[in-house]
């Protein structure tokens, strides 16, 4: 049981680069649409919030990688 609770904890993470993803987009596009500049901060953002999901997510891994052995 608690080895599908961790697949399931983990795959929740696609949600999570989903919403974060478009959230973060939307954020950049009020700012490009306040200072003017058109998809510079929508897509630095968007970039960024899916590296740092990911990294969030590979940081879990090893974790839980770590604890099994």
């Amino acid at each position: 049981m608690e080895k599908w609770s961790k697949i399931l904890a983990i795959s929740s993470y696609g949600f999570i680069i989903a919403i974060s993803s478009m959230l973060f987009f939307y954020i950049g596009y009020l700012i490009d649409d306040f200072f003017g500049t058109s998809p510079s901060f929508m897509l630095g953002l968007f970039i960024l919030a899916i590296f740092l999901v990911i990294g969030k997510l590979f940081k879990e891994v090893l974790k839980q990688k770590n604890k099994e052995n």
